[in-house]
């Protein structure tokens, strides 16, 4: 039987710790190895998350800054420094204005998110667009995270959402990241 962890607060930390987990290793000449350096992120639509009372339990946050020397409490900024450690970053959302999960896009809100996209596709992030994906997950070599939570401010902050949590050391590890790679990259 596969053991997972739901957790419904404090997610917002884990991922953090997560992505940061992996700045952490590749900065502090750890070997990667290449299946490990994908990092995807899902959601029918991506805000850039702004995390400024981020307070991890370890040293992490301010190892993790002082080497990059970047704040690291916004999403675009942390994705950034993913890439320049290496690693392969792919967010998988909609493109700027789908209808299919989201009906009420104003004017405002379409151009904020093709300026995101552009700004994440500029620093070397992936932005892969998948109308049909409706998951929310961030996978990484450390962990997945994946439920019910978009990656925006709502999700991650306002709304009550569930997630589960995938470590590394669980059995069904490998076959989480792989699931979450099958369901949110298109086949071309």
């Amino acid at each position: 039987m596969f053991r997972m962890t739901t957790i419904d607060s404090r997610f917002t930390d884990v991922a953090w710790e997560f992505l940061l987990g992996c700045i952490y290793l590749a900065g502090n000449g750890a070997v990667i190895e290449e299946k490990d350096r994908e990092i995807i992120l899902t959601s029918p639509w991506v805000s850039d998350l702004d995390n400024p009372n981020f307070k991890p339990k370890s040293m992490l946050i301010q190892s993790v800054e002082i080497d990059s020397k970047k704040r690291l409490g916004r999403l675009s900024e942390v994705l950034k420094v993913l890439v320049q450690y290496g690693y392969e970053v792919k967010v998988v959302t909609s493109k700027p204005g789908c209808f299919k999960w989201k009906s009420n896009w104003d004017d405002s809100e379409v151009s904020k998110d093709g300026d995101l996209q552009r700004k994440l596709a500029s620093h070397g992030v992936q932005v892969i667009h998948n109308k049909e994906n409706h998951s929310k997950a961030i996978s990484t070599p450390i962990g997945v995270i994946l439920g019910s939570a978009n990656l925006t401010g709502n999700g991650f902050f306002k709304n009550s959402e569930i997630m589960q949590l995938v470590n590394r050391n669980e059995a069904n590890f490998s076959q989480t990241r792989n699931i979450v790679h099958r369901k949110a990259i298109p086949i071309e």
